[in-house]
């Protein structure tokens, strides 16, 4: 292989492009199939090309895009097809790391290989690469279908690491399934396999067991939070997707217990901190800092991955001087953190970075009752244009019941009157509001489902072709599918596709508490539908 030319072409993408690693993968590798399979798969590589993309070695060249990544991807489509005019000996794939890399980084085809790679430069990607694709292939034979999660986390993930941050990935396996402790023996594979791939930074793995996660995540550690939000799964048995998709659609929020307890942490560590040997002043420093300051920030439903991000949330709020401090503390703990000399801390700095601490926390606990008024507002005024929505649909639906409910008191005109008033200022008052407006929400929701009722109150429920319907006779015989709300008509040649509306104007024609349905009718039903089976008569 012409290791030259591939600098060449590699020189040509930097001179444009911020490329952060480079490799050549040999086409004669036994996994080189599975390879080229896992980039059709995912759309980089047309069929049309795949003969020509075997007959290649491949030169994969990595570009970072986690800022403008618009332009990154404009310009490296300029850049590729320039590269191209000249037929490289190479099958040049040039990937975006956060879009495409990351995405590939999940394929058994891509992973499997990376190992086998020949690295022309790299700065951290190809080293994760290649020790998650061994380190992978270690986990399966030991955790089999006990693995839930191995993933790629830290600032490699967020693409924001330096020239000295480790590579950090955690691991998730299912305790249902392993029972007896793991996470020694997993821990004590990382450096045979770091050595093996060749990899100079520092790797560091976290492993959980399914149950602890879920409760991390249940509570909403920050921690646990950041490995969600910013993880990439270079294996997902599932949950870890389902996780991150209700993290990303606002599912898992931050409760008043979840802010209580960072504040309760954050008094804990501030104690510890009195009792603690020198060397770790500064890292309690920091996280009692940190976790007063997310106390305040959960207090809104605002959840903080990384201290930067902290700190800027922080500032929005106009808490200028606590960001300053703790500003101050992560700049400190980071410089001990990467001093390739040993770091002395005098009493004075012990005494100073506790009193800075010492300020956050009590200044955070000064200004939660503030700030729980504010996260209160929020909630109720989500949930108050839950009910508008609410109103809306049920204006539509069902006018004429909803105003009879209201006229006779069911529904209080007060509570109605409370979606349009301003908000107070006190808790107590809120939280009164709250119950108040989740009360209407619930009466709200029931007459939503009132058609539905009524139909059942009108006629049977019965079982056709594997599913559930409401079987109904007006001025001829309906199947109601209340999943699809769908509306059937029964005739002589099977059903026919009705209209909802048309039903409903014949069943409020009915005079009668219950219109019977003959057994002959339901004998007559089945002949001609054949799969009907009586499920159960409604009691009313």
């Amino acid at each position: 292989m012409d290791r030259e030319k591939a600098l060449q072409i590699v020189e040509k993408f930097k001179k444009e492009l911020p490329v952060v690693g480079a490799a050549i993968i040999p086409n004669n590798l036994p996994t080189f199939e599975r390879y080229i399979k896992s980039l059709v798969e995912e759309g980089y590589l047309l069929e049309k090309f795949v003969d020509e993309a075997k007959s290649k070695p491949h030169l994969i060249i990595l570009i970072k895009d986690f800022e403008k990544p618009n332009e990154i991807k404009k310009k490296t489509a300029e850049v590729l097809y320039e590269v191209a005019k000249e037929r490289p000996p190479f099958w040049v794939l040039p990937l975006l790391v956060k879009e495409n890399f990351f995405n590939l980084l999940s394929r058994t085809g891509f992973l499997e290989i990376m190992p086998y790679i020949d690295v022309l430069f790299d700065e951290i990607y190809l080293q994760a690469a290649k020790f998650g694709g061994l380190y992978l292939y270690a986990l399966a034979r030991r955790l089999g279908d006990g693995l839930v999660a191995f993933v790629l986390a830290g600032s490699a993930a967020r693409g924001e690491y330096k020239e000295n941050s480790d590579i950090d990935f955690f691991v998730i396996y299912d305790d249902t399934i392993i029972h007896k402790p793991v996470r020694h023996e997993l821990l004590l594979l990382v450096e045979p396999f770091r050595i093996t791939a060749g990899i100079e930074r520092r790797v560091n793995i976290q492993v959980y067991s399914l149950s602890s996660f879920w409760d991390s995540l249940r509570q909403t550690n920050p921690v646990i939070i950041t490995f969600l939000r910013d993880g990439v799964p270079l294996y997902d048995r599932r949950e870890f997707t389902i996780w991150k998709t209700l993290l990303k659609e606002g599912h898992i929020v931050p409760t008043k217990e979840a802010a209580e307890q960072q504040l309760v942490l954050a008094k804990a560590k501030l104690e510890e901190m009195k009792k603690k040997m020198v060397d770790f002043v500064i890292e309690d420093s920091f996280w009692a800092s940190i976790a007063a300051a997310q106390s305040l920030l959960l207090a809104i439903g605002v959840i903080t991955v990384t201290p930067k991000e902290t700190i800027g949330e922080l500032r929005k709020l106009g808490y200028n001087e606590l960001a300053d401090i703790i500003e101050q503390i992560y700049n400190r703990r980071k410089e001990i953190e990467h001093s390739d000399q040993e770091v002395k801390i005098d009493g004075k700095e012990i005494e100073e970075k506790y009193l800075l601490a010492k300020k956050v926390v009590e200044n955070a606990e000064k200004e939660m009752p503030k700030l729980e008024i504010v996260g209160m507002k929020r909630e109720v005024e989500a949930l108050k244009t839950e009910i508008e929505a609410l109103l809306i649909e049920i204006e539509k639906t069902v006018p004429k019941l909803f105003n009879e409910l209201i006229e006779k008191g069911h529904i209080s005109k007060e509570q109605l009157e409370l979606l349009k008033k301003p908000l107070p200022n006190s808790l107590s008052e809120l939280e009164k509001i709250k119950n108040s407006l989740w009360d209407l929400y619930r009466k709200l929701s029931v007459i939503r489902e009132i058609r539905d009722t009524q139909y059942l109150f009108h006629g049977i429920l019965v079982r056709y072709k594997g599913k559930e319907y409401i079987l109904l006779k007006a001025d001829k015989y309906y199947l109601y599918d209340s999943n699809e709300d769908k509306v059937y008509v029964v005739t002589d040649e099977g059903l026919k596709e009705g209209n909802r509306d048309e039903l409903d104007e014949k069943l409020e024609e009915i005079t009668e508490e219950r219109v019977p349905i003959p057994i002959e009718d339901l004998i007559k039903i089945k002949q001609i539908l054949g799969d009907v089976e009586i499920l159960i008569s409604t009691p009313y």
